[in-house]
């Protein structure tokens, strides 16, 4: 009887340590993000000192947003990067993925200092996608008074489409000129390790 209780608390404290393991962090730069509800199932590794402000799952949508530590400057705070990750079902089965970036890319044209830096093809785990990159300025709101400043910044505005499972997949980066390598090392990281899981 003895054997069979320290056999079964091996057992459980096994199962425990293997779940604990699936939890940590894969290194002291990384965390990893798996999605296995919702439209969208996915994984990837994101830097530590990121947080996931937001993740939501719907059997026809999901959302998932992250943001890389805010800057001060101008006695306000400023965001240095953030990633919007957004999933969802065609209205129509024809729809075209160059002419959803075109459009969402044009929302930004009314920005001051709007430019047009690339277009051009990459992949995302092995699907093929288009992204477009654009600058332009951003007013500022004073973290005291709330109100919008005369002071801008720069921002860098990724958009990036792909179908996958009959989905809609649509990645927007934006990242502050200002920011430092380390945070475009982290998107770029969030990229490279970005699974679709099947």
């Amino acid at each position: 009887m003895k054997i069979l209780i320290m056999l079964h608390t091996i057992l459980i404290c096994f199962v425990a340590l293997s779940q604990l393991t699936a939890c940590q962090h894969i290194s002291n730069e990384y965390k990893t993000l798996t999605l296995k509800e919702g439209i969208a199932k996915l994984s990837f590794e994101y830097p530590h000192e990121w947080r996931i402000s937001l993740i939501d799952t719907r059997t026809d949508y999901t959302e998932i947003r992250l943001f890389a530590p805010t800057l001060k400057k101008y006695n306000t705070t400023i965001l240095a990067s953030s990633m919007d990750i957004l999933v969802y079902k065609p209205d129509d089965i024809e729809t075209n993925i160059d002419d959803l970036l075109t459009n969402t890319v044009a929302k930004w044209r009314d920005e001051t200092n709007f430019q047009l830096l690339s277009c051009s093809d990459l992949q995302i785990d092995g699907h093929p996608a288009v992204q477009k990159t654009c600058s332009h300025d951003l007013k500022l709101v004073d973290s005291t008074t709330h109100q919008f400043t005369e002071n801008t910044e720069t921002i860098i505005t990724r958009e990036i489409y792909f179908f996958c499972q009959d989905n809609i997949w649509n990645i927007t980066i934006s990242l502050n000129a200002d920011a430092s390598e380390e945070n475009a090392k982290g998107i770029s990281h969030i990229l490279e390790t970005f699974k679709v899981i099947d």
